[in-house]
């Protein structure tokens, strides 16, 4: 009995504790609750004891080295690979800053953007700019592409609209407290067609 003891107790002490070897010749078992992984964060027949890989939003690296899972990787607050963070889908959420020294990524579908939403080496994560006739503007604060202008129903720049060409389209309104111009080759006529400081868009 005593023996059976002994062997037992040698078994369990032979288990690998975090960060020691696993697997191998010996076949080495990791305590319970780590897992043996390869360099790649991967279980695998020869390895390091670690902590099970982390899901999304939980945290990683640390003294225990937890990796990752697949398609996820550490990063800080700011959006970079740290030593220490969260598991994150890669590259900057919307509204983050990207490029810089370190050459933060936007994640898919964001475009780094200076502000005046030009692409830039350094700039906030943004969605791409907006087409005519596009919504712009609002939470996420789209920009409209080179040559339009986020303008409300009344054709006055705003916060939240729809991409247009500069100045009011015929048959809308013009002048009035907002001083609304019109586009080019149109001008801003009252009802007897006269030019007026309010009026509505006509062709000269």
């Amino acid at each position: 009995m005593q023996a059976i003891t002994l062997l037992f107790i040698s078994a369990v002490a032979s288990n690998a504790a975090v960060n020691q070897p696993c697997g191998g010749f010996a076949n080495v078992q990791c305590n319970a609750g780590l897992v043996c992984l390869n360099g790649q964060g991967q279980p695998a027949p020869t390895g390091i004891c670690r902590v099970p890989a982390a899901d999304l939003g939980q945290t990683c690296g640390g003294f225990t080295n937890v990796q990752c899972k697949s398609g996820l990787l550490c990063l800080n607050s700011a959006g970079q690979p740290a030593p220490t963070g969260i598991c994150r889908t890669p590259g900057a959420d919307l509204g983050k800053t990207c490029g810089g020294f370190t050459n933060v990524q936007c994640k898919s579908g964001l475009t780094c953007l200076n502000a005046a939403g030009q692409p830039a080496p350094t700039g906030t994560c943004r969605l791409p700019g907006a087409n005519l006739g596009q919504p712009c503007g609002g939470f996420a604060n789209v920009q409209c592409n080179a040559g339009l202008l986020c303008l409300n129903a009344a054709g006055v720049p705003a916060p939240s609209g729809v991409c247009r060409s500069a100045g009011a389209s015929l048959g809308e309104v013009c002048g009035g407290f907002a001083n609304v111009q019109c586009k080019s080759g149109l001008k801003c006529l009252n009802a007897a067609g006269k030019p007026a400081p309010s009026g509505v868009c006509r062709v000269a």
